[in-house]
């Protein structure tokens, strides 16, 4: 059978083969989305030569996702293989400082724990063994040790009340700290580090492996992931006590050594409101101090920076409307870079150890997620290169065609979000029309694949709808101050921004005044739930 492969945005369904019709290519079902597999956490070997990630799926039988580590040669010379062959969950990889193992965790014990294997094959053996589940882990620089994130194992009385089910939950009491802790890759003795009642996060080494830079929490809740701070933690036994790095009432994290150890990069908020604004990429001296602002970002805000190799440069990723773009930010100060972008989402952006290779997870509205890489090469990149090919299947689908939208919000705010049309649209012709609101209200619709857990875009788009995805005021990506735009008017100036949009695509002739439907979670769903008391224009609401 011929095979088509489906165009970029604004794409048309061509039918005709040699000679003959091709066959209607079917819409995409529910259990298509449960077939797909998902592509994450690239990250390359020390010598840039091959390219560990995840591959992640459903087992039906099971009812249970699962998940495996890939191996890709940088280069593509071969097609990808599965290193890893259990039937749970197989994640986060990362390689020995000489490349010869890949230590990741697995719940093939249940609980997550650490194990290693070469990536040449052959059995995986776990590493240490926990009573309680890892959370986090790094190499030391020089591979003789490896610090790791677990809440410290019960006591057995603990574990006799657990059993007896006389474990009763006391609210706000009782936590079950994640603790930092180092084990000897020679030896496999375990030492917790102690910092105290804090919960541990990120735990990374400094360049001369004395060291470990840490986020800390007051506490394991929620709410109190918005009042992290940085410590850092001597690593060898008999050092100097923990001391904090950074304390401030907003949130502190991302700390990422530079290659001399003598700075951090990290992430600060400077505020009192540790739920609002952008994180600052800042430099802040090993030893303590006031963190430099590298840059302050008008339309976009920071994700934890990696360093060139010369110590001069800072690589961040970040969302930028409804793309990612990876920026090159000078140490020293000046104007930020665009590296690798366009209309596609990013993940998982990684640089090789010489700085001259971008890998990352894309994706874009008309195909799920793959990994790539490019060159990096002074001001400029080549173009990204996909090296894998997992759902192959769904050239055999036909998806409705994506696009991004854009109108005037309450006010004359330029607003944007994605929409997708039903699969065979014809121009002109106004269709049945579902309004997604996302969550958040800090969340943002991408030119990501729309074909997985709460968004199902393609799968509307097959039984005839338009799905429209608003990114009204409140959303990241569009600056500080349209993402704080929506402070204390939830159902304000946001609603009347997606109302707008609504009514362009009205307007436009694209979505049927007399079949409309509105759907969201989380923020979403209080959006939607608000909404139906406002407006009588939905026939139905989720």
């Amino acid at each position: 059978m011929q095979r088509w492969t489906t165009t970029a945005l604004g794409a048309v369904m061509l039918g005709a083969t040699l000679g003959a019709q091709a066959p209607a290519r079917r819409g995409m079902t529910f259990e298509d989305v449960l077939m797909l597999r998902t592509v994450s956490d690239p990250q390359p070997s020390p010598d840039g030569a091959w390219i560990a990630y995840v591959v992640g799926g459903a087992d039906t039988v099971a009812n249970e996702s699962t998940s495996a580590i890939w191996l890709a040669r940088a280069d593509g010379s071969a097609p990808p293989r599965r290193l890893t062959a259990g039937r749970k969950r197989d994640y986060a990889p990362r390689w020995s400082p000489d490349g010869t193992r890949l230590a990741f965790l697995s719940t093939r014990e249940e609980r997550a724990q650490l194990w290693v294997i070469a990536p040449q094959g052959g059995e995986a053996e776990r590493f240490v063994e926990t009573r309680t589940a890892v959370a986090a882990f790094e190499w030391a620089p020089d591979g003789t040790r490896i610090a790791f994130v677990a809440p410290r194992a019960p006591s057995a009385e603990a574990e006799k009340r657990q059993q007896r089910r006389d474990d009763p939950i006391v609210v706000d009491s009782g936590f079950v700290y994640p603790r930092l802790h180092v084990v000897e890759v020679a030896s496999k003795r375990v030492r917790e580090l102690p910092l105290g009642d804090v919960a541990v996060s990120d735990p990374r080494w400094s360049p001369d492996g004395r060291r470990l830079a840490v986020t800390v929490a007051p506490t394991p809740k929620a709410d109190d992931g918005g009042r992290t701070d940085l410590w850092i933690v001597g690593a060898d036994s008999g050092a100097p006590a923990p001391r904090p790095l950074l304390v401030n009432p907003g949130p502190d994290a991302g700390a990422r050594w530079s290659p001399d150890g003598r700075s951090l990069a990290i992430l600060t908020r400077l505020t009192d409101r540790p739920g609002l604004g952008h994180q600052r990429l800042a430099v802040i001296p090993a030893e303590g101090g006031t963190p430099r602002i590298v840059v302050e970002p008008t339309a976009w805000e920071p994700q934890p920076a990696q360093w060139s190799a010369d110590g001069r440069t800072l690589y961040t990723v970040a969302q930028t409307g409804t793309t990612t773009t990876l920026f090159a930010v000078p140490v020293a100060g000046g104007a930020p870079r665009a590296v690798v972008g366009g209309d596609a989402v990013l993940a998982g952006l990684t640089l090789t150890r010489d700085g001259r290779t971008v890998v990352a997870v894309r994706s874009t509205l008309s195909a799920p997620g793959e990994v790539h890489v490019a060159s990096v090469t002074g001001t400029s990149t080549a173009p990204l290169r996909r090296l894998t090919d997992h759902n192959p299947q769904l050239r055999d689908v036909a998806l409705g065609a994506g696009s991004v939208v854009r109108w005037k919000g309450p006010g004359g705010l330029d607003v944007e979000g994605v929409l997708v049309l039903p699969v065979a649209h014809r121009p002109g012709t106004p269709v049945p029309t579902i309004v997604a609101v996302h969550g958040g209200p800090a969340g943002v619709w991408t030119q990501g694949f729309p074909g997985g857990w709460n968004n199902y875009a393609h799968v509307w788009a097959a039984r005839g709808w338009a799905v429209f995805m608003p990114n009204p005021r409140g959303s990241v990506g569009y600056g500080e101050r349209f993402l704080t735009a929506n402070y204390q008017d939830w159902g304000g100036g946001d609603y009347g921004d997606i109302q707008a949009g609504l009514d362009t695509l009205v307007a436009r002739r694209i979505a049927d005044p007399d079949r409309l439907g509105q759907i969201g979670w989380s923020y979403g769903g209080y959006m939607t739930a608000w909404t139906v008391t406002q407006t009588t224009r939905f026939k139905a609401a989720m």
